[in-house]
């Protein structure tokens, strides 16, 4: 499945359970597939990455942390990712996206906060995915030729 224009782009920390859990999380409340995922890790996500930091070979210099969104050809990070990503999901999550108000220094302190800890907190259980969602997942998954497509087709 190409990705879409239209669609986001969700890059988090493919060895964080927490960053895994988000994912399922955000699988399970996405029935019009608004959301295409890549690991920071891959191949793809170095692909993204490269296009908005021209020149720039390691990801994980990134002051991302363990999540960052792509929307409409523009890259988010920390709080302001969080906040757009709340913003296009169904539901009532959309009203957290007021949460803008407060002040992204507050915002991303938290961020970081959590960011910090997220491996401390992994339970065993985190990381386990249902056959279904598994299946959904590798659809949704970004990869190497899709990022390049997504990243010509968005432009910038």
């Amino acid at each position: 499945m190409s990705p879409k224009k239209e669609q986001s782009i969700v890059m988090f920390d493919g060895e964080c359970g927490l960053c895994s859990r988000l994912v399922q999380f955000i699988m399970q409340r996405d029935s019009n597939v608004r959301f295409r995922f890549t690991p920071l890790q891959s191949a793809s996500a170095q692909v993204i990455w490269r296009h908005y930091y021209k020149g720039a070979d390691d990801l994980q210099a990134a002051e991302s942390g363990s999540f960052a969104l792509v929307h409409n050809g523009r890259l988010y990070f920390k709080s302001d990712a969080a906040l757009q990503l709340v913003k296009r999901m169904e539901g009532l999550w959309p009203l957290l996206a007021g949460l803008v108000i407060v002040p992204w220094f507050i915002r991303d302190r938290v961020y970081d906060w959590v960011a910090k800890r997220r491996r401390q907190w992994q339970l065993s259980s985190s990381c386990q995915w249902s056959p279904e969602l598994a299946k959904a997942y590798q659809e949704r998954l970004v990869n190497e030729k899709d990022a390049w497509y997504w990243v010509e087709q968005t432009g910038r």
